[in-house]
């Protein structure tokens, strides 16, 4: 399936499709691919569980050596 993220809840996507808005468990998607404007990049579900404002401030520092 493929389209674009138009909403977000705690546990869900909504997303904007060729038949439609439809919505997805974050759960449940095992692989999304997000396509941004300057690259690609692969991501689990799971990983996206939790309300959108409350996720920034779980990110990961990443050092670059």
């Amino acid at each position: 399936m493929s389209g674009t993220i138009i909403f977000e809840t705690k546990n869900m996507l909504a997303m904007q499709t060729t038949e439609g808005i439809k919505k997805i468990s974050k759960r449940s998607a095992n692989k999304m691919r997000l396509i941004l404007p300057s690259n690609a990049c692969f991501i689990r579900g799971e990983s996206l569980i939790g309300r959108p404002e409350d996720r920034v401030s779980n990110v990961r520092k990443v050092g670059f050596n």
